[in-house]
């Protein structure tokens, strides 16, 4: 009778472990595409690095996502699920430096899309260096080139009410 308790216990402890196994990944409902300077709102054209100075203000570029909830399980014969993109976190990385993070509150709807296709949209004018950091960086990091990485977690939600996170980075390479 002892062993009972255990194994239901166990048991018990599977199946909870188990139930979020069978939700897609968020990444196939919604995926980042990079950061951009482009006004197009259907296309990124990834940039690689964000170059600045110490010495100018918000480092900005433009945040494409694309929604791809169509081909997300269930009977999606008709189309998809509409997405909001809410807020944003950013962590930077500096060798040898704690660097502070930042949030920022965003608003971007990504439609449903149709049946086999996706929708694109952007943040346009994202803050990913803000002139707060870059003091912090003047007043505590010596060189006369700073160069560092930014990564970016985006919070979603679709229509239904489920929350989504996508996320990715950039260089950032600043001189005095």
């Amino acid at each position: 009778m002892r062993r009972i308790g255990p194994l239901l216990a166990a048991a018990a402890l599977a199946v909870a472990l188990g139930a979020g196994c069978d939700r897609p990944p968020d990444e196939a409902w919604l995926r980042f595409l990079g950061f951009d300077r482009s006004a197009a709102v259907d296309t990124v054209s990834p940039l690689t690095v964000i170059e600045g100075s110490l010495a100018s203000g918000v480092e900005k570029a433009n945040a494409g996502f694309v929604n791809t909830s169509f081909t997300v399980g269930g009977d999606n014969t008709t189309a998809g699920t509409g997405i909001f993109v809410y807020s944003a976190h950013v962590e930077y990385g500096l060798a040898g430096s704690a660097l502070p993070s930042y949030d920022y509150p965003v608003t971007l709807y990504l439609a449903a899309p149709k049946a086999g296709e996706t929708t694109t949209g952007k943040i346009f004018d994202f803050p990913v260096v803000p002139a707060a950091l870059k003091e912090w960086i003047a007043a505590n990091v010596p060189g006369s080139v700073i160069s560092l990485t930014a990564r970016v977690t985006f919070h979603a939600q679709t229509d239904e009410g489920t929350r989504l996170e996508t996320d990715g980075g950039i260089q950032i390479v600043l001189t005095r």
